[in-house]
């Protein structure tokens, strides 16, 4: 998103010729598509002005786009939505279940005894400059400064390009739309991550060996125990019989039931640690992990911050997180902590979400920046609801905080 300094706006979009050819909503994505996703994101509107990016989109730095235009190019481009990848069909998964694995010898043994029923009884007669939140994205869990400049030939580290599904967390900004859709950065990350192919986890390695051992010693037993009914005299029907209680004697029917509920008790033991299994197969690789790498803050923390100590009165005082406040250390009826209080509760954008009255303090969902929302969170535990605070001190006038002057006055 390119930034401009206008009134209002519409999104602009535009398609050029090599997007034509861009796989279909619920299609696989070709190979050729494929390697061009993987390449460096080729793109030179961080590098134009902002009214060259307005005539190339044919669009207006005040008015936007005009209705018939945007619905024109609505039309042709489609809504601003990532594709969303290609899933398996239900008859598909429940033929795998059908006739997968072990499930193939005992349809052959079924059919065997049809036939061999159908035999016998024939012969009886019978499936610009605000901050955003770019941790979607890139794991970077501090706020990124835009601006409407060019800073970087890189289109991914230019400040004058927000990203489809990253955040604004401070300021205001107006940009020019200039790719919806498949076709924005996290579009073709989405593809991209939609059309690799999952190998298998060990244990289903392990699981598909198996099955070919224990097939291929039911099948030549089965063959070898025929063979010789026939040469001792048995009946040809007598010897099928033969061949089919074998094979299905060789059939392990509890081997799955066992592997699902020993991997299941497992994935259940580690959801009461706050830890959510969504394939129980990747319990077992889990197991055999001997390192994890990740990068970035936030990867393996959930970017909530929460108040821990305090400073004032010239003291280091220690943050009550109880619901009740049987813990607090400090003087609340102080001059200094009421006044404390109420710069952390109006000073403050952050909200609590609608639906969470009933919910304890430090679980509510708050739409803000972390570190408002600990401040908000810390204020209402402490001092009760901070809605009622702001109701009584209504706003006249901002100045909202930035980095330069480290301060908000409201």
């Amino acid at each position: 998103m390119g930034y401009g300094r206008s009134d209002s706006y519409r999104v602009a979009t535009t398609q050029d010729n090599k997007d034509d050819d861009s796989p279909k909503r619920g299609k696989g994505v070709p190979k050729k598509e494929m390697d061009e996703l993987k390449k460096e994101v080729a793109m030179t509107e961080h590098k134009m002005s902002v009214e060259e990016c307005c005539r190339k989109y044919n669009t207006d730095c005040v008015q936007g786009l005009t209705l018939s235009k945007a619905a024109e190019i609505l039309a042709r481009d489609g809504p601003n939505a990532l594709t969303p990848p290609p899933t398996t069909p239900e008859w598909i998964k429940f033929c795998r279940q059908l006739f997968g694995g072990f499930s193939i010898l005992l349809w052959i043994g079924a059919i065997l005894c049809f036939l061999a029923y159908g035999i016998q009884a024939g012969t009886e007669d019978d499936p610009a400059n605000d901050n955003v939140d770019n941790s979607s994205l890139t794991g970077e869990s501090e706020p990124q400064t835009r601006s409407p400049d060019c800073t970087h030939d890189n289109p991914l580290e230019t400040r004058n390009v927000a990203f489809f599904s990253t955040n604004c967390v401070e300021g205001t900004a107006r940009g020019v739309v200039i790719a919806t859709g498949d076709r924005t950065v996290m579009g073709r990350i989405a593809t991209l991550a939609s059309g690799l192919e999952g190998g298998k986890t060990p244990i289903a390695k392990e699981i598909e060996h198996f099955i070919h051992l224990i097939t291929g010693v039911a099948v030549f037993l089965g063959i070898t125990f025929f063979i010789l009914s026939l040469i001792l005299g048995y009946s040809w029907l007598e010897a099928v019989i033969f061949l089919i209680g074998i094979i299905v004697a060789n059939v392990p029917e509890g081997l799955l039931a066992t592997v699902t509920v020993c991997l299941t008790l497992t994935a259940k033991r580690m959801a009461r640690k706050n830890c959510l299994v969504k394939n129980l197969e990747a319990v077992e690789t889990l197991g055999s992990t001997s390192t994890i790498c990740s990068d970035k803050t936030g990867t393996l923390t959930q970017n909530r911050m929460t108040v821990a100590h305090m400073w004032f009165d010239n003291q280091i005082h220690e943050a009550d997180t109880t619901e009740d406040q049987s813990g607090a250390s400090f003087d609340k009826s102080s001059l200094t902590w009421v006044s404390l209080a109420r710069i952390a509760a109006l000073c403050n954008r952050a909200v609590f979400k609608a639906g969470n009255d009933n919910i304890p303090v430090l679980k509510r969902d708050v739409a803000g920046d972390a570190s408002e929302s600990a401040l908000l969170k810390c204020i209402e535990l402490s001092c009760g609801s901070v809605k009622l605070m702001r109701e009584k001190n209504k706003k006249v006038a901002e100045i909202p905080f930035n980095s330069t002057n480290k301060y908000q006055v409201r």
